[in-house]
């Protein structure tokens, strides 16, 4: 009894698990925006972040995603659901979108009618390390 030692730390080996790395000021603002928004958000990082573009470390910055895409992935039923969400994220400067011709599309008029899908990216301040 006394050179017992504490129990060790509970932890997770991941390096097998197929993740996505989320940086952790993301996930603080995440938890406090609407739950469609935090749906589409979700998406844009799964679409993003969790790709992996030429090496381990290296992830997307950007993805090409329809809104029907983002329907099917999210469950939700409404393409003005995700618009209004979409509105709000980048109103918010948490996501950006733009234009197949890289021209940045900052309000909900400039998205619509557009025939081909958006590009979305997350704002670099939330995934460059400071």
């Amino acid at each position: 009894m006394a050179n017992e030692q504490p129990d060790p730390v509970e932890s997770f080996n991941l390096s097998y698990i197929r993740s996505t790395p989320v940086p952790n000021r993301l996930l603080e603002i995440a938890a406090r925006l609407p739950s469609t928004s935090i749906r589409v958000l979700l998406v844009v990082i799964r679409m993003t972040l969790g790709w992996q573009a030429g090496g381990r470390l290296n992830r997307r910055a950007a993805a090409t995603i329809s809104y029907r895409e983002i329907l099917h992935a999210t469950g939700l039923r409404s393409a003005v659901a995700v618009s209004r969400a979409v509105n709000y994220l980048v109103r918010t400067g948490i996501i950006e979108t733009v234009s197949e011709d890289g021209m940045s599309l900052l309000t909900g008029a400039e998205r619509r009618g557009r025939r081909r899908p958006l590009r979305f990216r997350l704002v670099r301040t939330f995934v460059e390390e400071r």
